[in-house]
């Protein structure tokens, strides 16, 4: 597959790691779109609208490239958990994730001329029970603030993580098993 012109409209690292791992050549020009979305979405219409909106707000000023757009939450029980704001938020979503099964959804956008095709990816993840010492060991040990859920399955939180039902790398960012098959078709 040629990776010409792939953009990969999300400031992530982490999703930029996950196509260097693949050797899908990019370039990084994330989106400053404002998101929005209605307040009666489920959570995979959430993702896919955001995903869409910063897929589409780089393809409008790179119209001969192919556009990656992405979102990623984590919800619980019908909660959505974005990152949190706060030191207090952390702590609070890494209680109801204690000793729970939740679920990461990322949903993904490619865009070229003439062509579209926004999809979701659905892991369910298993947290073991969390002490208030091992919620505050992480909060003070890792930036909890960029992540969805507030945790990093990549980082030291993997050790709380008994089992996953899914596409590991959707955890992290990208599910980039799906990503490059729909890529191979643009």
């Amino acid at each position: 597959m040629s990776e010409k012109n792939i953009i990969l409209a999300s400031g992530s690292p982490r999703r930029t790691e996950i196509l260097n791992l693949a050797h899908i050549k990019h370039i990084v020009i994330p989106s400053t779109c404002k998101e929005k979305v209605e307040e009666n979405f489920k959570p995979v219409e959430v993702v896919e609208a955001l995903s869409y909106q910063k897929a589409k707000d780089v393809f409008d000023k790179n119209l001969s490239s192919i556009v990656i757009g992405a979102d990623t939450i984590v919800t619980i029980n019908g909660l959505i958990l974005g990152k949190p704001k706060n030191e207090d938020d952390a702590r609070h979503m890494l209680k109801l994730l204690s000793n729970n099964i939740h679920q990461v959804i990322t949903g993904v956008t490619i865009i070229k001329e003439g062509k579209r095709k926004t999809f979701h990816e659905i892991t369910n993840v298993k947290v073991e029970t969390l002490t208030d010492e091992d919620i505050n060991e992480y909060v003070y040990s890792e930036n909890v603030y960029d992540k969805a859920g507030s945790y990093a399955i990549q980082g030291m939180f993997s050790k709380h993580i008994s089992s996953i039902n899914g596409d590991y790398y959707n955890v992290v960012g990208l599910p980039i098993s799906r990503v490059y098959q729909e890529l191979k078709e643009f």
